[in-house]
């Protein structure tokens, strides 16, 4: 399900600051891998390259070439848009890596910043 209104979402790893953008190592440690075939409704999967949780995952007959293959249909954990990709059921598919750490909202500043306080 998208974030709500007045939840704050942060995704950071400890070697990346607010103000620095994601360097290659960085994002390869927030997903990991999974074989297709073992992503369940519920589950959360790589889909087009956005985090998404699967609502739907329908496998297809086994075509002329052999291999099965799975329709997998997930919401976009940011937007909430539908986003739709068939995989070999056999490959591997990116899974994010997911933390939840709730904040608390200290105050905020006149150019618009949050100040944050964690448990």
């Amino acid at each position: 399900r998208p974030l709500r209104p007045g939840i704050v979402g942060v995704i950071l790893s400890r070697d990346m600051c607010a103000d620095q953008s994601p360097s290659a190592e960085t994002v390869g440690s927030l997903v990991s891998y999974q074989e297709a075939k073992s992503n369940k409704r519920g589950s959360l999967a790589m889909l087009r390259n956005q985090p998404c949780r699967i609502v739907e995952a329908n496998i297809c007959k086994v075509g002329k070439h052999g291999s099965t293959k799975i329709h997998y249909v997930g919401l976009d954990l940011w937007t909430g848009v539908k986003v739709e990709e068939i995989h070999h059921s056999s490959h591997r598919l990116e899974v994010p890596v997911w933390t939840k750490t709730d904040y608390m909202v200290a105050g905020t500043s006149d150019d618009g910043c949050l100040s944050l306080m964690d448990d």
